[in-house]
């Protein structure tokens, strides 16, 4: 039976988001700097800036990557947005092309040969290979008992990969969207405590879900955002059939919807929003009444409810 224990300090710190620094001397000329890390001391270099930046190593990592996608992409990004903390991440080889480019944007990542030597180097694993591919990805790779697992798998539970990533007990899940690249994004996490928790806490905020059947929830409402752009593109071809041009059509709905997106962070709720742009008897109030007459948000709702009871 897979346990979802909270992870302990020193393997918290292992993962590279909170680290002390200790310095010392050799010889007179040069500096070695060291990041502990648990029980590990890990060697540093000074950049030429004068920032800390982990030394390159091919062989060791405190973080492997298994599946280097857009999801992916994004995370690497986040985490090594702070050049001093840095962690020393081993890509997977699956997607060469996109691993080859985030090795070449950040000195701390490197590509390994295999899925299997990526799992190797490092202590902690993050699994982003699509649900679909998830078995025969995972058939194929060795875990260790010590390995801390963290799935951004959207529909596999933690019952289902239990099987996949065994001996490995130690596991978590996360959805995170590619806003983790700027450091500024909310992702929800299960279990409290979890290495997920750990890991996305430091890429803006780590919303722990109560229950997997809570995060599960989240996953289903998150998968509306094709939806949106679709809605986006809907207007923006309407406006494009009225004679304007359809590159500055785009701009110019995107441009109103990024602002309002704006709106979202300042702290208002959703239904003081609507309120003070439905304005009674004005055309925003005239198309949302439509809308919702025509059942458009029931069926969005209903949507979501079938998406999260096809989830396993």
């Amino acid at each position: 039976t897979t346990t979802h224990r909270a992870m302990p300090e020193e393997k918290r710190l292992e993962i590279g988001l909170t680290e002390g620094w200790v310095r010392m001397s050799v010889g007179l000329e040069s500096v070695i700097d060291l990041t502990r890390e648990g029980r590990y001391l890990r060697p540093v270099r000074a950049s030429p800036d004068g920032r800390l930046a982990p030394m390159t190593n091919n062989g060791t990592a405190d973080l492997a990557v298994i599946g280097v996608g857009s999801l992916a992409d994004a995370v690497v990004d986040g985490l090594v947005g702070d050049p001093s903390g840095a962690p020393t991440i081993a890509l997977s080889p699956r997607n060469a092309e996109r691993s080859a480019r985030l090795a070449e944007r950040h000195p701390s990542c490197w590509v390994a040969e295999s899925n299997q030597a990526a799992a190797d180097a490092a202590s902690t694993v993050l699994l982003c290979v699509r649900p679909q591919d998830a078995p025969t990805v995972l058939a194929d790779l060795r875990l260790r008992p010590d390995h801390v697992v963290v799935s951004v798998m959207a529909s596999i539970s933690l019952d289902q990969l239990a099987p996949l990533v065994a001996p490995a007990t130690d596991v978590s899940r996360a959805i995170p969207m590619t806003a983790v690249a700027g450091r500024r994004a909310t992702t929800p996490v299960f279990p409290a405590g979890s290495a997920a928790e750990t890991l996305f806490a430091g890429l803006g905020e780590a919303l722990v879900c109560p229950t997997e059947k809570a995060i599960d929830a989240v996953s289903a409402a998150s998968a509306t955002v094709a939806a949106y752009f679709s809605y986006v593109g809907t207007i923006s071809h309407w406006l494009a059939e009225q004679g304007l041009d359809p590159s500055a059509a785009g701009r110019y709905v995107s441009g109103i919807f990024a602002h309002v997106s704006e709106e979202l962070g300042q702290g208002d709720d959703l239904a003081t929003l609507l309120t003070a742009h439905a304005t009674p008897g004005g055309l925003n109030e005239r198309i949302e009444r439509t809308l919702r007459e025509a059942g458009f948000y029931d069926r969005l709702e209903s949507t979501i409810d079938d998406v999260f009871r096809a989830l396993p």
